[in-house]
């Protein structure tokens, strides 16, 4: 019997779950179930459509372990990194570490239900089409969902859109419609504000294809979008949001752990202080205003951010083309449209403006379902489990209490941005829009109602622009924790018997804590549903290394450790650190990886 299942899609989280796992327990039997033909999550194969690169530029998005060497995958420094090298990328670090003989593809997880015994069982459809014919059980002693949050693509309901008589989809299947449009279409429609939105209409303009861009006007409003270098110093962006100097400027709840409390509580606590961090934001907002130069023409204008910088999340993306986006916009190939859509005819779009745009396809990039793409059961069990779920009752008195800390901390964040007046959810099906409460779990990875049972865990909840280094540390902090080798409390017996809050009622509060800081921290972005976050994901860092026992200060002085930015070559290492440290009195017999 198999007594460990890791579900998870085999991208960035997937795969370094596995491959830790198996490091620290090589005997193990891990199977994934992966649902795609291929891996790499964002990254596989069907997922790749033309001139898709990444964000980050090459030396930031690789785990600590295998380097991008430009030799091997032929991306130089300077370079952000092609789709399919990013893919090639995932597909040699599965082969090096013997990941592929375990993953079983084609695997879709229809539903994950608790036991009362104990463990869980899934419920597994094999094959390509997903007919229901072929379908499997397993049972799990223990769980990991990594499936993360751009899984299950949102499409919205637009009135018309059966009459619409072309191509209609969301940005993630643009691969499946690229050899038609790119060689047919003579103009296109894009729905959304995001970077996909961007991506999407680049691609076409490049291609010499007309893109009307229609960003709601009871939305967000567009992303915001920086060059590669950024403030006065043209420091690089990825490098920036790493360097801990920089991080103190952002208020974290729990930015403490990186052992600069003092630091912070003057930046954040004082008036002298929390002026200097608004100084800092306003340089860094207006020198990507003045790099992107929005206000220099009137089409551009429109693409300047709605919400001040301060308040977004991992939304903030990064100008990747090759060529300057905004040509396109001042040459009239891609037209920007400030409205909402209020109903489609045939290969028409119409617009609250009163226009109607003449289009060859409607490109959505319109988001995701953030709920993983997975039914728990018995039903009712997502409260329990820290997935996001409906309530009608107001928030009890431990979400209040952490309202009134995190406001007391961060007088900062009283004064709230104001976001759209006219906002209205983009979903006509208002119960899609009616998880009203947020992802609810320990260091974002275990729900505080199994804490203690150690049977299930989630990977890959949060979104940072610090992908690899994020995945591979909460990859080992679950490997300790499902072990049973990591310690859950970190107080000592004396500091424990004087604490007014028993282990539990300890999680269950640092729990609510973090994961509700989002909603006053991130407004512009997506706080309030999971974490979000930028300039805080070193802190985090820190905070399960430190739930390791392992060094969080990995630089070696003082100048070097606050000035000197974090990459991946600086975790090298890790999981050897913590196999010297930890030596399991048992050998854990299954894991099953599902994707």
């Amino acid at each position: 019997m198999l007594t460990t299942i890791v579900l998870l899609p085999s991208g960035w989280h997937g795969l370094v779950t596995a491959k830790t796992y198996v490091e620290v327990n090589p005997s193990a039997k891990v199977v994934v179930l992966e649902a795609a033909p291929t891996i790499g999550g964002v990254w596989a194969k069907h997922r790749l459509y033309p001139g898709l690169k990444s964000n980050n530029m090459v030396g930031t998005y690789e785990y600590s372990d295998f380097p991008m060497d430009e030799s091997t995958f032929g991306v130089k420094s300077g370079e952000h990194i092609p789709g399919q090298v990013v893919h090639d990328y995932l597909h040699r670090y599965a082969e090096k570490f013997d990941i592929y003989r375990r993953i079983r593809f084609q695997s879709n997880v229809d539903t994950v239900e608790r036991k009362q015994s104990g463990g869980w069982i899934l419920t597994v459809t094999q094959g390509s089409d997903n007919a229901g014919d072929d379908k499997t059980h397993i049972l799990a002693h223990k769980l990991i969902v990594a499936t993360g949050l751009t899984s299950e693509p949102f499409l919205p309901d637009i009135a018309g859109s059966a009459s619409f008589d072309a191509p209609l989809f969301h940005c993630r299947y643009l691969l499946d419609h690229a050899d038609t449009l790119f060689k047919t279409a003579t103009s296109v429609a894009v729905f959304g504000g995001t970077k996909s939105a961007w991506d999407a209409a680049y691609a076409f303009a490049s291609a010499g294809i007309t893109v009307d861009w229609i960003i709601r006007e009871s939305g967000h409003g567009p992303v915001w979008m920086a060059p590669p270098y950024v403030t006065p110093m043209k420091i690089w962006l990825e490098k920036l949001v790493s360097t801990r100097f920089l991080t103190w400027f952002s208020p974290c709840v729990w930015g403490d752990w990186d052992g600069f409390g003092r630091i912070r509580r003057f930046f954040h606590g004082t008036t002298v202080g929390r002026k200097i961090v608004d100084g800092f934001w306003g340089v860094l907002a207006n020198d990507v205003k003045e790099l992107n130069g929005y206000d220099k023409h009137p089409e551009t204008k429109k693409l300047k951010p709605w919400t001040s910088a301060f308040w977004v999340g991992s939304s903030l993306s990064i100008l990747n083309y090759p060529t300057n986006f905004f040509d396109y916009v001042k040459n009239g190939t891609i037209k920007i449209h400030i409205a909402d859509i209020t109903r489609l005819s045939s290969k028409t779009v119409h617009l609250s403006t009163g226009e109607s745009l003449k289009a060859d396809a409607l490109v959505c990039s319109t988001g995701w379902r953030h709920h993983p793409p997975v039914k728990f059961l018995p039903e009712g069990i997502d409260r329990e489990l820290g997935l996001p779920y409906h309530a009608e009752l107001p928030d009890d008195t431990l979400v209040t209490k952490a309202d009134e800390e995190i406001l007391n901390r961060f007088p900062r964040l009283k004064s709230q941005p104001e976001i759209n007046p006219h906002y209205k959810p983009l979903e006509s099906d208002k119960s899609k829009a009616s998880l009203n409460r947020p992802y609810r779990l320990y260091r974002f990875m275990v729900p505080p109602a199994f804490i203690e049972d150690r049977s299930i865990a989630f990977n890959g909840m949060i979104q940072s622009i610090n992908t690899a280094t994020a995945a591979q540390t909460q990859a080992l902090w679950l490997t300790a924790y499902l072990d049973g080798q990591l310690s859950l409390d970190q107080k000592t017996p004396e500091e424990r018997r004087d604490s007014k809050l028993s282990l539990k009622d300890e999680v269950e509060w640092e729990t609510i804590l973090h994961s509700q800081f989002g909603k006053w921290r991130y407004p512009g972005g997506f706080g309030a549903r999971y974490p979000d976050f930028v300039f805080d994901a070193l802190p985090y860092m820190d905070m399960l290394l430190k739930d390791l026992g392992l060094q969080s200060h990995r630089k070696g002085g003082l100048f070097a450790e606050c000035f000197r930015p974090y990459g991946p070559s600086d975790y090298r290492g890790l999981v050897d650190e913590w196999r010297i440290k930890v030596k399991p009195a048992s050998v854990v017999p299954g894991i099953i990886v599902l994707t």
